[in-house]
């Protein structure tokens, strides 16, 4: 499956992350594309996962636009699930520390996003 988004829901990029797991389909960012924040969950379900040599994927904090996520409660749950579901896709649970670190018109890089694989 190849991708090229922005972004876009959170919960939609998981959902999808977790079919794309479960049918152990192969996920690719292509030349000059981008995979950015919700569209980055979803490629992290991949199988197996590729970016091209100038391809990018990256992450951020999340957009507070979800009023349930607005007490700090909220926001150590939604840490814990996004590191639980990094740690599912056999992504280091430590990319969602260093997306937590960018702002939401910043991308963290696929470097700290992938460079370490959970155990």
């Amino acid at each position: 499956m190849t991708f090229h988004s922005p972004g876009g829901s959170l919960s939609g990029g998981v959902m999808l992350g977790t079919v794309i797991r479960k049918l152990k389909l192969d996920t690719h960012v292509g030349e000059s594309s981008s995979c950015a924040s919700a569209c980055m969950l979803a490629f992290i379900g991949g199988w197996s996962r590729k970016v091209t040599h100038d391809g990018r994927i990256g992450n951020h904090q999340v957009q507070n636009t979800l009023t349930d996520i607005g007490s700090i409660q909220g926001v150590q749950d939604l840490i814990g699930f996004l590191s639980e579901y990094h740690r599912e896709m056999n992504v280091s649970p430590l990319a969602v520390t260093a997306a937590m670190t960018r702002r939401s018109n910043e991308i963290c890089p696929s470097s700290e996003v992938l460079s370490s694989s959970a155990a």
